[in-house]
């Protein structure tokens, strides 16, 4: 049997990561939570060895889009795929998994098959190097630009009148 593949689970909320953590454990995986950005960073900064990151985009301390950046401007953890985890719209998830190289991202709420799915895929597709470019941390755009998609259609109107 191969090894299995270690995944690192960055969630702000207690519930998703013994969720998620759950699910993973009973299909295979080795699952690694982490409670924010921060703390999923500091976990690969000290040597964890991950095959895959299942990302928030909504946390605090430090967001999942500053996760990427700070993933991306290091060229030992250049690659690592993630996927984006979160309950925000397709345009917001979209523009997300653009701008990072994300290899996927999954809406919550998901049940089981559905996590267990993109797991998997996203592990087949940067084995078999069919994952999408992977921008360096520097050269992805502010964090404003997706912020600006996150607030409420009215609100952005009124700003721009």
């Amino acid at each position: 049997m191969s090894p299995q593949a270690r995944v690192l689970i960055v969630d702000d909320s207690p519930t998703i990561l013994k969720v998620v953590c759950a699910i993973l454990a009973r299909h295979g995986y080795d699952p690694v939570p982490a409670r924010d950005g921060l703390a999923g960073i500091e976990l690969i900064k000290k040597g964890g060895e991950f095959d895959l990151v299942l990302l928030d985009f909504v946390m605090p301390r430090m967001n999942g889009y500053q996760f990427c950046r700070e993933l991306r401007s290091n060229p030992a953890h250049r690659t690592l795929p993630v996927v984006l985890m979160s309950a925000k719209g397709d345009k917001i998830r979209g523009q997300f998994v653009q701008q990072t190289g994300a290899v996927d991202a999954i809406t919550k709420p998901f049940d089981a098959r559905a996590l267990v799915a993109v797991s998997e895929g996203a592990l087949s597709k940067t084995a078999e190097g069919r994952a999408r470019p992977v921008p360096e941390g520097a050269k992805m755009p502010e964090e404003d630009t997706i912020a600006e998609s996150l607030r409420p259609a009215q609100l952005a109107k009124q700003q721009r009148l």
